[in-house]
């Protein structure tokens, strides 16, 4: 699923975090996640750590991701684009960093996940940092998939930050309500975000004083 928030517009990260170890939220993230189970339990508890007052999501399945035909970049007239699709890309364009959440299916990227991010340029996700959260019923957490979306998302020119958000055993870790059933949902997610927020405020800068790369 595509879900998007302001995080301009939040003034904690964690609801359970003291005020003053809550970090200064100025970026705007996007994030892509798609899977066929556990998406929205995993929604659930991120509007829940986040304290999320407002969020956008948005199921593939009424965005219409068939199996990829003619990505975004290949209509000459980006006008003759299908609306849905224009309006994802802007959402990434306007994003200051992304969030990947994925599952893992037979120890890779799931399909679905791919085949979303296919449909867009890479000028779309560039200059802009990414986060990785990955989840799975296994020990490792989705570890196997996270490194593949970091070769991903680097050819993508959103390289995503040191820290992942490996959620193992989630079955374990989110109770059938979407409720997180351990601190490590709270701890895990606490850290990614410092350090995705820290970085998406130096590139969203840079981008200001200097441009990008031509």
């Amino acid at each position: 699923m595509f879900f998007s928030y302001p995080l301009g517009k939040l003034d904690k990260l964690l609801t359970r975090t003291p005020e003053t170890e809550r970090p200064q939220i100025r970026t705007r993230i996007f994030c892509l996640y798609r899977d066929l189970v556990l998406v929205l339990l995993l929604y659930n508890v991120l509007i829940q750590i986040l304290a999320i007052t407002t969020a956008d999501l948005e199921d593939p399945a009424e965005m219409e991701f068939s199996m990829l035909k003619k990505p975004l970049h290949f209509y000459k007239d980006r006008s003759q684009a299908p609306k849905w699709l224009s309006e994802a890309n802007e959402k990434i364009l306007t994003a200051d960093a992304l969030l990947l959440i994925s599952c893992e299916y037979n120890h890779c990227i799931p399909p679905a996940l791919s085949n979303m991010v296919d449909h867009f340029p890479g000028s779309s996700f560039a200059w802009k940092p990414s986060g990785l959260i990955t989840y799975s019923p296994g020990i490792y957490g989705g570890m196997r998939a996270a490194m593949q979306l970091r070769a991903l998302t680097g050819e993508l020119g959103c390289i995503s930050v040191s820290n992942i958000f490996g959620i193992p055993e989630v079955h374990k870790a989110i109770d059938e309500n979407g409720t997180a059933l351990n601190s490590h949902m709270d701890s895990g997610l606490e850290k990614l975000m410092k350090q995705l927020d820290w970085t998406a405020t130096a590139f969203k800068n840079m981008r200001s004083t200097n441009g990008v790369p031509s």
